[in-house]
């Protein structure tokens, strides 16, 4: 026989009728916390031994609350039959799972109530709420923003707030456990960040009838955010420098469609999600122009970019790749495109510190050289896709502006060519844009 641990013998209903009571009671096991209480008396009950964090106890080490045991019964035997309460086992343990207490789930359900009231509040876990918080938002968020939200809950507040109950969670813990760590490491838009997705958890939560009070009501970064400046994104803002980076580009040898993205990149300066998410459907190469729709622009709107004759012939190239797919630059899954930290790796690849260059940092490339060279903020801001405030201006900016814009980015992608062949060529390019600019 093995040393190694013994696994429960699973109930059987020849098992359960031969068993006999015994004076102290008697337990048998089905696994998972499943057992049949037998007592003194014969009387003979499913139950669910599981355990449930105590909010008023807390363990030293962790800063976490202590578990401690709790029993549901499921129901009678033989009432319930063996394969009923093995059903109704897992869906206990599949409330656990979703940081709902099953015994208080129980308790709700003989009252007729939802868990809304203000008892009930006690059984959820603040895991529960943002799992119900996701699915909400699921309805009305881009994808992007979505992604972005569970990311922020899964690496920062879960781990310090998921299993706690949700009623018992107060200011001070959000402060110590989830906002201080990040204040202290100097990433003061994180903090602010998980501070808001923890107060809309909350806040959603009473949406839907849970008497929760929002503990990040009295909440303040005020004081330390005293000074504080915000960081621009890096990026490259020099002729010479920008010359370097197209010379690396070029030489880039990495996974096509990586490489090909990055060499897109300087020449239509879009966001990185806005990049990588290109789809076949929304690129004209005949008019020479990329539709990208509203629901992946950050302002919501469609947004036409020019293409030049050097964006172009980058997609010419990427089409052998990937022209079958729906997807311009898939990822190794062909039915996805490339990661997000794709482009970021590839950059820290060809020797870019993170103080230096960002894949957002070809628009700040864009905007700070463009309008150095005279080219009109007004077209500048467009093509940038930086909402305008007033509803008719946007338009015309949109429209009005699409044929000069045209203009630019082929003016802009020439320049770039001069400073990546360097020299006398670079100068020259520059007296072109200059002369575009003025019109």
């Amino acid at each position: 026989m093995s040393k190694g641990k013994r696994t429960a013998e699973k109930l059987t209903e020849a098992r359960i009728r031969a068993a006999r009571p015994k004076p102290g009671g008697l337990k048998l096991p089905d696994g998972h916390g499943l057992y049949l209480h037998i007592s003194p008396a014969d009387g003979r009950a499913w139950r669910y031994g599981f355990r449930w964090p105590d909010p008023a106890e807390t363990d030293g080490k962790t800063g976490r609350p202590k578990l401690r045991a709790q029993t549901l019964t499921l129901g009678n035997y033989p009432e319930m039959t063996l394969a009923e309460a093995r059903a109704a086992h897992a869906d206990a343990r599949r409330l656990l799972a979703k940081g709902v207490n099953p015994a208080a789930a129980k308790s709700a359900a003989k009252r007729g109530a939802p868990l809304a009231g203000a008892e009930d509040a006690e059984c959820v876990t603040f895991k529960a709420l943002a799992e119900a918080f996701l699915e909400r938002q699921a309805r009305g968020l881009k994808p992007a923003s979505l992604a972005n939200a569970r990311r922020c809950l899964e690496r920062h507040i879960l781990p310090a707030l998921g299993r706690r109950p949700a009623a018992a969670i107060e200011a001070l813990e959000i402060r110590r456990r989830v906002i201080e760590p990040h204040l202290k490491a100097g990433s003061f838009n994180l903090a602010r960040r998980l501070m808001c997705i923890v107060g809309q958890v909350y806040r959603s939560a009473q949406t839907e009838g849970l008497k929760l009070a929002d503990p990040t009501a009295p909440l303040s970064l005020r004081e330390d955010l005293k000074g504080y400046r915000p960081r621009p994104r890096a990026a490259l803002e020099s002729p010479e420098a920008a010359g370097e980076l197209m010379r690396l580009l070029d030489g880039h040898r990495g996974e096509a469609s990586v490489r090909n993205a990055l060499r897109l990149a300087p020449y239509v300066f879009l966001r990185p999600s806005e990049l990588r998410g290109a789809r076949w459907a929304e690129i004209d190469m005949e008019r020479g122009v990329w539709t990208i729709p509203g629901g992946r622009m950050k302002a919501g709107e469609d947004h036409a970019v020019p293409l030049s004759s050097q964006a172009l012939a980058v997609l010419r190239e990427q089409r052998e790749v990937s022209g079958r797919l729906e997807h311009v630059f898939p990822g190794h899954d062909p039915l996805k495109a490339i990661s997000r930290d794709s482009l970021l790796k590839a950059i820290r690849r060809l020797g870019y510190g993170p103080e230096e260059m960002t894949p957002h940092g070809f628009r700040g490339m864009a905007s700070t050289m463009l309008n150095g060279l005279g080219f009109r903020p007004d077209w500048i801001e467009a093509q940038l896709a930086h909402r305008e405030p007033n509803q008719v201006r946007r338009a015309y900016n949109r429209a009005g502006y699409l044929e000069d814009r045209a203009m630019m980015m082929q003016s802009w992608a020439d320049y770039l060519d001069g400073l990546k062949a360097g020299g006398a060529e670079a100068g020259e390019a520059e007296a072109r844009a200059r002369k575009a600019a003025r019109g």
